[in-house]
């Protein structure tokens, strides 16, 4: 039975000299593998090769034996494709958050929300404040989505109190803990059970416990929040997501 809903290209590969393999996150269904026939053909019935970052209508259909389903239709809107080649830094921080998407969603696993805030992400990185703000506003708007991922997924950390005895941390705090392991914040006191445990400013854990205030931190404390976001999806994921260093390195050089 076919099967319709609306998609966003996460990934394309080249399968053989005209057909594309690619990963594909849909609204209703969650991320899907689909083979996509005749893709590369110059006339082909995708509209051309597909893209990543080009979303629209898709319909396909599921097989019984394989993961991979058949991409029949795929009538592809490219503003989110033109938005990214003019923007390097909201290129570098929307592969960080494709990359990241990728690891921690399942095949098939719908995520509604997720999708619509996936698509506002790539939406709002195209049009920073302005040319002056543009780092800033990019950084920001990685952190919450990475935050709207790991809460959508379930791995929210633990930002208002300790993980250990519970005591609520104020951000005025000047030094707090944050553990990968506990997910989340310690307190002063609990601090030396956790060997994995790092300092925390109180910018940063500000910005954690009250995400209104990511909008107005300058863009070392970002960077900051980001180095500790992306410490933690390492832990989560066993491995550095590769596309991090470019956000790092592209923030750190400016």
């Amino acid at each position: 039975m076919l099967i319709k809903d609306q998609a966003i290209c996460l990934r394309a590969m080249e399968y053989s000299e005209t057909s594309q393999i690619v990963t594909l996150l849909t609204r209703s269904h969650g991320r899907i593998q689909a083979i996509a026939k005749g893709a590369r053909r110059p006339k082909s019935s995708f509209g051309g090769t597909i893209e990543r970052f080009s979303r629209g209508h898709i319909v396909y259909l599921p097989n019984e034996n394989s993961s991979l389903v058949t991409l029949r239709e795929f009538h592809q809107m490219y503003d989110l494709v033109l938005i990214m080649s003019r923007h390097l830094e909201a290129y570098h921080c929307a592969l960080l958050g494709t990359e990241l998407l990728t690891k921690l969603m399942h095949d098939d696993d719908p995520h509604e929300a997720l999708f619509d805030a996936f698509v506002q992400y790539l939406q709002d990185l195209g049009h920073p404040t302005s040319p002056d703000t543009a780092r800033r506003d990019c950084l920001g708007l990685l952190i919450v989505f990475q935050l709207s991922l790991l809460r959508e997924v379930g791995l929210y950390p633990m930002f208002s109190r300790c993980l250990n005895c519970k005591a609520a941390i104020s951000p005025c705090q000047t030094v707090v803990f944050f553990s990968h392991s506990a997910n989340g914040l310690v307190c002063h006191d609990c601090e030396m059970s956790f060997p994995d445990r790092m300092a925390v400013s109180g910018e940063v854990m500000g910005c954690l416990a009250q995400i209104s205030r990511i909008s107005g931190a300058s863009v070392q404390t970002l960077l900051q929040v980001e180095t500790l976001i992306i410490d933690h999806f390492t832990y989560l994921l066993h491995t550095r997501p590769k596309t991090a260093k470019w956000v790092l390195d592209m923030t750190l050089a400016k």
